[in-house]
């Protein structure tokens, strides 16, 4: 009696990623690296083995993410001009608390490690910059509005330089022109008035923040 083939068993590999992954197992298994980890992977569901070369690597490239996010914040607040009054409120509760701050010293370590090769600002200017970073829960909501109404500004101001040009190329009446940019400039001024305001706020705020 004939027997019948059976059907011929095909290996699967759940994913890329895992299989992937069991390349770098192998020599941890082997003994090369003692220690590997298990991990969970969203693509295939299954737990994979990762070694602890591939878990640094990937916790390297989060931290440097973050160092990213930071750096890009701090040199935010050593360019733009309205954080630097801010900034200098801040120096000078630096300058009051004096060098032999071991608290002080300690933020100067920190930031240290936030400051590019070639800064264009004393290091005074980072770190201040670094202890607003640190202090941002507080003043978040004020700094985001700040940086809306300064963009507001900048727009009008376009809006104007247009307007402008378009009269002086006779692409306007000069009735409609003198109402639109009269609007304009009142709403300029009021945006400016606000915008002082509230850096007048935010410095306060800064003046009490525990350096």
């Amino acid at each position: 009696m004939k027997q019948e083939a059976q059907p011929q068993r095909v290996e699967q590999f759940p994913c890329t990623l895992g299989s992937a992954l069991e390349i770098f197992q192998y020599p941890c298994e082997r003994g090369v690296c003692p220690a590997f980890h298990f991990s969970y992977s969203l693509y295939c569901k299954t737990w994979i083995h990762l070694p602890c070369v591939f878990v640094v690597m990937i916790s390297m490239t989060t931290h440097g993410k973050s160092l990213t996010r930071v750096q890009k914040e701090l040199w935010y607040f050593v360019n733009d001009e309205d954080m630097k009054i801010i900034l200098e409120i801040i120096i000078e509760k630096m300058n009051e608390v004096g060098n032999n701050s071991k608290r002080l010293k300690k933020l100067y370590d920190n930031a240290r490690t936030f400051i590019p090769d070639n800064p264009k600002y004393e290091e005074k200017y980072w770190v201040a910059a670094y202890i607003l970073h640190r202090n941002r829960a507080k003043l978040k909501n004020l700094l985001d509005e700040l940086r809306s109404i300064t963009y507001e500004i900048k727009k009008l101001y376009q809006y104007l330089d247009d307007l402008d040009k378009m009269s002086k190329k006779r692409r306007i009446k000069y009735l409609e022109f003198e109402y639109m940019y009269d609007m304009s400039l009142e709403n300029l001024y009021e945006l400016q008035h606000s915008k002082k305001t509230l850096l007048e706020h935010i410095v306060r705020i800064v003046k009490n923040l525990i350096v």
